[in-house]
């Protein structure tokens, strides 16, 4: 679960690619959660007031970290709407999620003659 992480993590310590080495260590057919802050839809001087350092991401750059993984309905859409029973989807939040399952042909590892290879 990568619950209010990525948005933490700055673009040079390659976000992207630390949900990519967890997601290398899963095993097949397990589930992946990922929220981030996003900054389509806000204007910059939003997130401008916040003395936190936090790196908001499009939804383009958001949803690479679900690369290997098939999402989950409703897929990567605001936090709201992923169980909007019981509360209000039309609220206008800056944050977005998703779910996804790891597929098995996202890394393959084969032994040929002692060696390793991944395709």
């Amino acid at each position: 679960m990568f619950v209010s992480v990525p948005h933490g993590i700055a673009d040079g310590d390659d976000p992207v690619g630390i949900v990519r080495a967890y997601a290398e260590r899963m095993a097949p057919g397990s589930y992946v959660i990922v929220s981030h802050l996003t900054r389509d839809g806000h204007p910059p001087e939003v997130f401008a007031r916040s003395a936190t350092p936090f790196s908001y991401r499009g939804r383009e750059e958001i949803e690479r970290c679900f690369d290997g993984f098939e999402l989950v309905e409703p897929g990567l859409v605001t936090v709201t709407e992923w169980r909007p029973e019981g509360g209000d989807a039309s609220l206008d939040v800056a944050g977005v999620g998703g779910s996804g399952q790891y597929r098995l042909a996202a890394v393959v590892m084969i032994r040929h003659a002692g060696n390793r290879t991944r395709f």
